[in-house]
């Protein structure tokens, strides 16, 4: 993550080169963030069905990892989103607008 983050404050001022870095991070998050929301879904549903069809204690057990895994995968997300969130809040004033905004905001005026 502290690679990417870099990579993304390093061609901020480059013409072509930053939309084809913020691009490619989008599509990596989007990419990243599916997959990990296929996962909690999978990891939901084998506690649903763990708990419904449970015969033994090592049954609930088993159920009960799903529910760990699913929850410990939400709460980091969650905890990345807003950490990331901040810090970018902090950076902003110190990164320079890419040349898509520059762009749009003189299309704008």
């Amino acid at each position: 993550m502290a690679g990417t983050t870099a990579a993304l404050i390093a061609v901020q001022g480059v013409p072509v080169l930053d939309v084809l870095v913020d691009a490619g991070i989008a599509g990596v998050a989007v990419y990243a963030l599916g997959s990990e929301a296929i996962g909690v879904i999978k990891d939901l549903a084998g506690f649903a069905s763990g708990v419904v069809n449970a015969k033994t204690e090592a049954d609930l057990d088993n159920a009960g990892q799903h529910m760990a895994r699913a929850v410990s995968t939400v709460g980091v997300d969650a905890v990345a989103v807003v950490l990331l969130h901040k810090a970018g809040g902090a950076m902003k004033e110190n990164i320079p607008p890419s040349s898509a905004m520059r762009g749009m905001v003189a299309l704008a005026t």
